[in-house]
């Protein structure tokens, strides 16, 4: 059996965007990682790549994303099942599309574990570190789907 991750990606000073990385602090700070490893790898996305390796079993990734729905609805979804409508001008480790990372690894021949994406729909983006009332009192419900995916 390979190693499980949970990995927050998002910026904590840009409001609703920094949701992954709130609710892998907060996974770490209530002890709750218990078979598996977290990681906040924050802005940047190529950090996926280190665990694009055979030894990786599952990875969950928690982000915020447009996806048309109401602020603080969460999906949880496989990156197949779904495409992005992000135009990105270049391959940057500050501006990232999760979907298309995932599609560059394949490119790359790197080995794709099974991966699913935890998301939740932002309600405000913009200058601040603090999260909307409307995604802080969804932190647990993600931290629960987490737990329920890695298990």
């Amino acid at each position: 059996m390979g190693k499980k991750i949970a990995i927050g990606i998002g910026n904590y000073l840009r409001q609703d965007d920094g949701i992954g990385p709130r609710v892998i602090e907060e996974i770490g700070l209530r002890n709750l990682n218990i078979g598996f490893d977290i990681e906040d790898i924050a802005t940047d996305g190529l950090r996926l790549f280190k665990h694009f390796t055979p030894k990786t079993e599952k990875i969950v990734i928690i982000d915020s994303a447009y996806m048309g729905q109401k602020p603080g609805t969460i999906m949880l979804f496989a990156p197949h099942a779904v495409s992005s409508k992000k135009t990105l001008t270049q391959i940057s480790s500050h501006e990232g599309d999760v979907l298309n990372l995932i599609n560059l690894g394949k490119k790359l021949n790197l080995t794709i574990p099974e991966i699913k994406i935890l998301a939740i729909e932002p309600d405000q983006v913009g200058e601040g570190d603090i999260l909307s009332s409307r995604l802080q009192k969804k932190i647990d419900k993600l931290i629960e789907l987490v737990m329920e995916e890695m298990t």
